[in-house]
Formats: structure tokens, sequence, C-alpha cells
């Protein structure tokens, strides 16, 4: 896919976020909320790929952030 498709399918869920969920930015919920609803509005316009809001690999191993083991939680 090109990437100006892929621009113009980002921009369509981007603006289908804020028009149709705009009321979760305007009431300050949460960023696990808002990466639901965009990742639903993704899946619409990517149907050929799986969108998952928690996805947290680097292929089969977890990501890793590189911080201090005192900053770990």
């Amino acid at each position: 896919m090109e990437r100006e498709a892929v621009e113009q399918r980002l921009d369509r869920a981007l603006r289908r976020l804020a028009e149709e969920d705009g009321y979760l930015l305007e009431n300050n919920l949460s960023e696990r909320c808002l990466a639901a609803r965009l990742a639903i509005h993704l899946q619409s316009e990517f149907p050929l790929h799986k969108v998952d809001v928690e996805y947290n690999r680097k292929g089969r191993a977890p990501k890793r952030l590189g911080l201090p083991e005192a900053c770990a939680n």
C-alpha cells in the first residue's frame, strides 16, 4: 500500500474519532479509552490488518523501555 493511501486512511480514522468520540477528549477520559476507540476506527480503514490497542511486543519478545530498575513500576 502506498504511503499516500495509508495517510488518507489514517486521516479518515482520526476525523471519525474527533467527530464521533470527541466527547472523550472534551471530558478528559483516559488514554486507554481513546486508544481503544481509535483502534475501532483504524480497523474499519484497514480491514486486512489486525488493530490491537494493547499490543506490547516486538516480535515475540515484550517491548522494553530501558528504564532504570527504580522506575520499573
